[in-house]
């Protein structure tokens, strides 16, 4: 018991505590202002490091809330941080990815293989909030190493497949492989297949061209005397300067290779078209010729023009008679025409029996197959490859035209074209350092015809 005057320390410590505490609301204050100058003061006041800066110069007092600035192709979104983040507070998932990247495939196809080392989030390699350029130079830097660490033993990690052991562009790739088609038809199969050491794949076309005849030093003949012919008279380079617009025989072909019915007669030509209606325009022209007259004499008439078609070094034949029947004049302008003198020249007609199509003008004329040109198909659907970057180089330099004597020669380079210019990732005088990245990307490219590999290696 406490002796008188001196209360019980118990007692006195339970007093103490039911005071009120002197200067609480001082404190409190100080405490709330104390966090709205570390959590808001001092980030706003913090001088932002530049776009470029690493991510060791970005470390603030707001990296926690705002990591830093966004991609370039994401800025227009920064101020709407759930479109990424779905989920608050919890990294980027894949779908938040997908729900604008849709087209964005995958790097195989997971029904034939798996890789553990592919089963990562789409943010382990593409980290954004580092800067306007960041995911760029992340793609950039990505590819080499970490390609070959996969692609130097790739059987290891999918036995079936035909590519080979790739790890530098220099000194260890194999020969390039291009996709060509089985056949003519449009629905003709595509394989790949690797190019030889010696000598030129071939793939089936219908044409009948030969690059070395429009390419020959001393020029070709046109209606103009001799004409001198470069790649770029037939090849036009496309808006995106990797491929170019197709070839066709209206713009391209016909200043030369005239289809004209009855030069002595009138200007008219043949349609480049469907053999049915060149048929019934040779009809439909000589019924004209026969009802309105011709020349007296039409081989007088065709005195003094020298009109030539490829291929042949005489003038060409009026099929006009006097009194003659209109379909007999079509019959021989059309055999003439087709076998002979214009769709021979670049085609390989094959008569057929039985009349043409009932109720056509040209019904009761020969009829004739003409084998359509096999379509233009993407050479190298898992490389990509600039025309505009090259565009210091001649088309020679890569595409040994001028010694193609047919229009079914396969004229894509070998990869020792290629090395003239561009070293592996190992820097080399004179030459452009090339990681895996400057031909190929990771994801799998959409939009191509699906392929068929065939086991035709030439290369060990």
């Amino acid at each position: 018991m406490a002796a008188p005057g001196n209360p019980d320390p118990l007692q006195a410590e339970a007093q103490r505590l039911r005071q009120p505490l002197r200067g609480r609301r001082r404190i409190a204050w100080v405490l709330v202002l104390l966090v709205a100058l570390l959590g808001i003061a001092l980030p706003l006041l913090w001088p932002a490091p530049a776009d470029d800066a690493p991510a060791t110069a970005r470390a603030g007092f707001d990296t926690v809330w705002n990591p830093g600035p966004l991609a370039a192709a994401h800025q227009p979104w920064a101020s709407e941080c759930k479109l990424c983040h779905a989920k608050p507070f919890s990294r980027v998932r894949d779908e938040d990815c997908r729900s604008c990247h849709r087209d964005v495939q995958d790097h195989v196809d997971r029904g034939r293989v798996h890789d553990a080392a592919l089963d990562v989030r789409c943010a382990t390699c593409h980290r954004d909030h580092q800067g306007s350029f960041a995911l760029a130079e992340q793609n950039r830097h990505f590819v080499g190493k970490e390609c070959g660490s996969c692609h130097g033993d790739i059987g290891a990690h999918h036995a079936e497949t035909l590519t080979q052991n790739v790890s530098d562009f220099a000194t260890a790739h194999p020969q390039f492989r291009v996709q060509k088609r089985s056949g003519i038809a449009a629905d003709a199969a595509l394989e790949r297949v690797r190019l030889p050491a010696e000598g030129r794949l071939q793939e089936a076309s219908a044409l009948r061209f030969p690059h070395d005849v429009h390419l020959a030093a001393g020029g070709v003949g046109s209606p103009d005397g001799k004409r001198r012919m470069d790649c770029a008279d037939c090849h036009t380079p496309d808006g995106t300067g990797e491929s170019f617009l197709p070839v066709r025989m209206e713009t391209h072909c016909q200043s030369c290779h005239s289809l004209a019915i009855e030069p002595a007669l009138s200007g008219r030509e043949l349609p480049h078209a469907p053999v049915p209606q060149v048929l019934d325009t040779l009809v439909e022209f000589y019924t004209f010729v026969a009802r309105n007259g011709a020349p007296p004499d039409p081989v007088a008439a065709t005195q003094g023009l020298r009109l030539l078609r490829p291929g042949r070094e005489k003038e060409t034949p009026s099929f006009v008679t006097r009194g003659a029947d209109p379909l007999a004049m079509a019959r021989v302008a059309a055999t003439e025409l087709v076998e002979k003198t214009a769709c021979r020249v670049c085609h390989t007609p094959e008569r057929v029996s039985g009349p043409g199509t009932a109720g056509t003008p040209g019904e009761s004329l020969p009829q004739w197959r003409i084998p359509a040109v096999a379509p233009a198909h993407t050479w190298m659907p898992a490389a990509r490859f600039s025309h505009a970057a090259h565009r210091s180089e001649s088309c020679g330099s890569c595409h040994a035209a001028k010694e193609s004597t047919s229009a079914e020669d396969v004229l894509m380079p070998g990869i020792a074209h290629c090395r003239d210019c561009h070293a592996g990732s190992a820097p080399e005088p004179r030459k452009v350092s090339s990681d895996c990245g400057l031909c190929h990307g990771f994801h799998v490219v959409s939009g191509h015809a699906p392929v068929t590999a065939v086991s035709l290696e030439t290369a060990p």
